[in-house]
This record gives C-alpha cells, structure tokens and sequence, in this order.
C-alpha cells in the first residue's frame, strides 16, 4: 500500500495540469540562493535563502517537494529531505527517498552559525530521520509559518545599510559607482560615517562616497570584495549609534 501512495504521488505531481515540477518559480528562487551562497562554497542561511526556504516549504505541493530531493545539488537534496521530515510526510515515502539516496555520499558544507560542518547527502538525511518523532506535531506547517514571520519581523525592524541593487551581499560596479553616499532600511535614521575597506585600501568618510572611492570601484573585478565597517548613525531621538557592518562582492 505505501508503495502504492509513492507512486501515485509522484505521478500526480508530473500530470497536474500547469505544474511543472522543475520549474516551479518557488523552487528555482530556493535554487538560485543555494547557488549563490554555494559561490563561497558552504551554506551559512542568508536571510534571503531562509526566506526563499521557508516560503517553498509553505505553499510547495508535496508532490514536487519529494522530486526535489533528486535535484543536481546535493545541499538542495538533503535540505528538501529535511524540510519533508519536518512537514511530517508519510514514512513510506521518506523511506524511498532514503533508499534512492542510501549511497549518496555527495558532500557539502552547513555554517549556519559558528559551526561549520561537512555532510554527505546520506548522512544529512539520516540524521534527519532520526530525529523524526519530535515533529509530530497537528499542523507542521505552522512551524515554518512562524519561522517566516519571525524572519519578515527582524528584518523589517533592525536597522541596516541600504545598498541599491545588491543581493546577498552581491552587488554590481555600476550599483555602487551610482551612490553618493549610504541611507539606512528605516525612515529616521541617517548615517553620520562609516569606514570602507577594499584590500589593502582603507577610507574613513563622513557618509560620502568620495572620488577616490569610486575610482578604486572603477579598478575592481568580478569576485573582489568591499566591506563596510565602523558605521555610525543618527536615530530619530539625536542619539549616534553603531550598527552592523556589510560586505560586499563584486558581480
């Protein structure tokens, strides 16, 4: 009978009309985040991989998640599996994919935080079969739902550096050749200063990008790197105060 569901699933997931698992917008917006964090060759959960994450795991069908997990990359695969487990799916159809995967020995690294770890697809998933029975909760959703909220609410909330165009941390040289100076996410705050580090070239500026600056932009290419450190802001009640830093690549 479970084989039965298996097979039944994943063929209504390839007949139902207008559904095309492989292009499904939801996932190739996961996709496109693994990959670009994949560019520094380990997964460290960008707000915007989270978000796009969270999203999938939400509104994706079922169906379509299952066929995920035999995506060309191996942090998709296991990150979906994972995600299925915590949906709490049937355990005939968890048991497949690990039987598709039981010699899947594909790495890739997790640092989610200060941790950073190397797992093989196969290890990945059994660690997440294991620790199934903690997600047997009514709605397994509603987990992933909150999650998506807390997500929306920090970032709305937190104070940070706004820079035109840029994308986890990616941004072009024509994006930053058109700034003059830094604004923040929120309304009432002004950046007073902030330090810019590119190689072995440091500048310290009263939130102006200056000439020398943009001249040094002008020089970069693809892969070089610029972090903005030491900044300094002016809150609604007067008060100046730091906030946190950002690095970013060159496209």
């Amino acid at each position: 009978m479970r084989q039965l569901i298996i097979v039944l699933n994943l063929l209504l997931c390839q007949s139902l009309p207008g559904q095309n698992c492989s292009n499904d917008s939801l996932f190739n917006r996961f996709k496109y985040d693994v990959e670009i964090e994949m560019l520094n060759n380990q997964m460290t959960w960008h707000d915007e991989t989270k978000e796009s994450y969270y999203t999938l795991m939400i509104d994706c069908p079922i169906n379509c998640l299952v066929q995920y997990t035999d995506d060309a990359v191996p942090a998709i695969r296991a990150i979906i599996f994972g995600g299925l487990v915590e949906k709490n799916i049937d355990d005939g159809i968890l048991g497949e994919i690990l039987d598709r995967h039981k010699n899947d020995t594909a790495q890739f690294i997790l640092a989610p935080g200060c941790i950073v770890r190397t797992w093989t697809v196969n290890q990945y998933m059994q660690i997440k079969w294991r620790s199934k029975a903690k997600y047997k909760t009514s709605n397994p959703d509603d987990d992933f739902k909150s999650r998506l909220e807390n997500l929306q609410s920090r970032v709305q909330e937190n104070v940070r550096v706004y820079i035109p165009g840029e994308y986890h941390g990616q941004v072009t040289k024509d994006d930053l050749l058109s700034i003059d100076s830094l604004s923040c996410t929120l309304p009432g705050y002004r950046i007073v200063s902030f330090d810019l580090y590119a190689g072995t070239k440091t500048f310290s500026t009263n939130n102006v990008f200056t000439q020398e600056i943009k001249e040094l932009i002008k020089t970069m290419t693809s892969g070089d790197r610029i972090h903005i450190e030491e900044i300094r802001v002016e809150c609604p009640d007067r008060r100046i105060r730091p906030i946190g830093g950002k690095s970013l690549r060159i496209k």
